[in-house]
């Protein structure tokens, strides 16, 4: 049956960021257990992330709030979103809005293509967030959310070496642009610092072409890859990167001057 697009929401920033065109670290999602690796189709890179877009916005961007699914979407499908949605209303002062005619920036959350992948923030006008099957689950929408926001992969950080080994000769033909590492005039960790257990790393076997590992921790006993939630260094990156106080009423929207992103 054809998925049709998701969710719809837009996304408002109700708080500035901390400035500084330095992107966060962070990443996309990564299979998990036997599940696929996502694969791209003939219009769409592989990885999750595509090439770099115009320019970033993210760190002018903040909020939503979610609801107002489109016709034929599957219940079951719009509640995982909405849930990795909540879970940034719940940790941060990022709230998703619905989409309204004139938003000039916005989120469409799809799934009629293969695979899992976002832009790394703001990109101007619409832009997309990919769903495809096997993809609607909590982690990877927390995920591809969070490279809408403006976050890279773990793995690509610029003090990354320090932290994990890239097996280069195992990596698939094609993908090695997604084990990218940034420079520090890039990319930042916020000064949260490096995250093994962050739902932007990628597992040990991301993109493996003879089953070999292509990531391995330094630090022995040390996991990556999981894609259950953002782990406690996410969310004080973004926290961070969108000023939000700890003590801050996350259920009330903060009236700040905002760039508008939005879904639909």
């Amino acid at each position: 049956m054809r998925r049709s697009a998701f969710v719809l929401l837009a996304i408002f920033a109700i708080c500035q960021a901390q400035g500084g065109r330095r992107e966060p670290q962070g990443g996309r999602r990564e299979p998990q257990g036997n599940r696929r690796e996502p694969q791209a189709g003939n219009r769409k890179p592989k990885g999750d992330v595509p090439p770099p877009p115009r320019h970033h916005g993210y760190h002018k961007m903040m909020t939503l709030a979610m609801n107002n699914m489109m016709d034929g979407v599957h219940e079951e499908e719009a509640n995982v979103i909405k849930g990795a949605m909540e879970e940034f209303h719940e940790n941060s002062c990022i709230k998703f809005v619905p989409y309204k005619t004139g938003d000039s920036d916005w989120i469409s959350i799809q799934g009629d293509s293969p695979g899992c992948w976002s832009y790394v923030g703001r990109r101007g006008g619409g832009q997309v967030v990919n769903l495809g099957r096997r993809c609607v689950q909590h982690g990877v929408a927390a995920h591809e959310l969070l490279h809408a926001l403006g976050f890279h992969h773990q793995q690509s950080a610029s003090d990354r070496d320090k932290y994990v080994t890239i097996h280069w000769k195992n990596i698939r033909r094609g993908a090695e642009r997604n084990f990218k590492r940034y420079g520090h005039g890039s990319i930042t960790d916020l000064g949260v610092g490096y995250d093994y257990d962050s739902v932007m790393h990628y597992s040990s076997h991301a993109f493996t072409k003879n089953g070999k590992p292509t990531i391995v921790p330094k630090e022995d006993g040390a996991s990556i890859g999981q894609r259950f939630r953002m782990s406690e260094k996410d969310i004080e990156k973004l926290k961070k990167l969108y000023n939000c106080a700890d003590n801050n009423n996350f259920e009330t929207p903060r009236s700040f001057d905002f760039w508008g992103f939005h879904f639909r």
